[in-house]
Order: C-alpha cells, then structure tokens, then sequence
C-alpha cells in the first residue's frame, strides 16, 4: 500500500511512511495534515494516538479520522445481528480467514462511541471537533483542529 501511495503522489510534496502512530519519527509541529482511514481504532491507546497527532500538527493543521461507529435505534439493532452474526460467517467461509472478520466488530465495539471520543480530542488538545455519520452512523468522520 505504501508502494502504491508513493507511486501515485510522485510529483507532489507527499512522504509515505511506515510508523508506530503512538511514537511517530516526525518533529512536533511539522505536519498540516493527519487523515486515517479504519485504522485508527486499532491503536493500542486511543488517547496517546491522539496526543501523537497533536504533537505533530502544526497550528491550524486538521485531524481526520474516519471509522466504524455502531449505529443505535433498531437500524443499530439490526445492524449489530448482521455485523456480529451473519457477515463473519460469511466472510470467513468466502476468505478462509475466520479470524479478520471475528476482529473487527470486536474492534467497533471496543472503539469510543462519538460523543465520547470527540471529547477525547478535545482533552488531546484539538478544537472545532466534529462527527460526521454516513450511512445511518455505520461509519462517520471525526475533524478537529489544533489551534
């Protein structure tokens, strides 16, 4: 993946790299841009991710996460039987790697629920923390900024 990004952002001022998110090998204040997509609820410490990006954001710099939320009222119902149930079975019987599928909504439901990890952003440091649902709250997007 890294190989591909490279590839494709060749002719501008973009840099891949392959880091530890909790310790990146970046100088405080050197970035105007964090954007991480399904990944970030794979941190082994949410609130040190969030500190680390703070870290590296230059003032006026933007965060963006985007990740699985669970969605409630009986959309959310119904939703959780099929996202616990039905496609685990699924996707282990078409991939053969039963374990991928039973991780992630192990890891969704681990994860902060929105009101919860936007105020984790704002302990982190960051202002104007935003979420942003799609598709009924299955997924959503978190902005702050670090002042």
């Amino acid at each position: 993946m890294l190989a591909r990004g490279a590839e494709k952002f060749r002719d501008r001022n973009v840099v891949a790299i392959e880091a530890d998110a909790l310790h990146l090998p970046l100088a405080s204040e050197s970035l105007d841009l964090i954007t991480s997509a399904f990944g970030f609820r794979n941190l082994a410490n949410y609130d040190a991710g969030l500190r680390e990006f703070h870290r590296v954001l230059r003032r006026g710099g933007e965060l963006g996460i985007l990740d699985f939320s669970e969605p409630g009222g009986a959309i959310g119902k119904a939703y959780a039987f099929y996202f616990r149930r039905v496609l685990p079975a699924i996707g282990a019987r078409l991939s053969g790697m039963g374990k991928a599928y039973a991780y992630l909504p192990s890891s969704v439901e681990r994860f902060p629920a929105p009101p919860r990890m936007l105020e984790m952003m704002r302990e982190a440091g960051f202002t104007q923390v935003s979420w942003t649902p799609y598709t009924f709250g299955i997924a959503g997007l978190y902005r702050g900024i670090k002042p």
